[in-house]
C-alpha cells in the first residue's frame, strides 16, 4: 500500500483511517508497518476484509464476548483563528 506514518499518497494519512487500518493488521497479524507497506495491496486488503465478515479476528471475538464497548474518536475539528481568539478571550 505504501502508506506509512508520517506520510501519504495523495492527502494527509491523519483522519483518512489508514493509521487505524495499520494498526488493525498489526493487531490482527503481528506485522509491522514496513511489512505493510512493502506487502499488503488494496486487492488483498479487500479479500481479508470480505473473509473477516464471516471469520472475525480473534481479538474482536474476545472483546465482543468480554462486552467491550470501544470508545468512540472524537472527530479531529480543524482549528481556524475564530476558534483561538474565543477560547483566548480574556487572558
Amino acid at each position: 500500500m505504501r502508506i506509512s506514518r508520517g506520510c501519504s499518497i495523495g492527502g494527509s494519512v491523519a483522519g483518512d483511517g489508514w493509521e487505524l487500518l495499520y494498526c488493525h493488521l498489526i493487531t490482527c497479524f503481528n506485522w509491522s508497518w514496513e511489512y505493510i507497506d512493502d506487502h499488503m495491496t488494496l486487492p488483498r486488503l479487500d479479500a481479508l476484509r470480505e473473509y473477516w465478515k464471516s471469520n472475525p479476528p480473534l481479538h474482536q471475538i474476545m472483546a465482543a464476548y468480554a462486552g467491550f464497548k470501544p470508545t468512540e474518536v472524537p472527530e479531529e475539528k480543524e482549528n481556524n483563528l475564530a476558534d483561538f481568539m474565543a477560547a483566548t478571550q480574556g487572558l
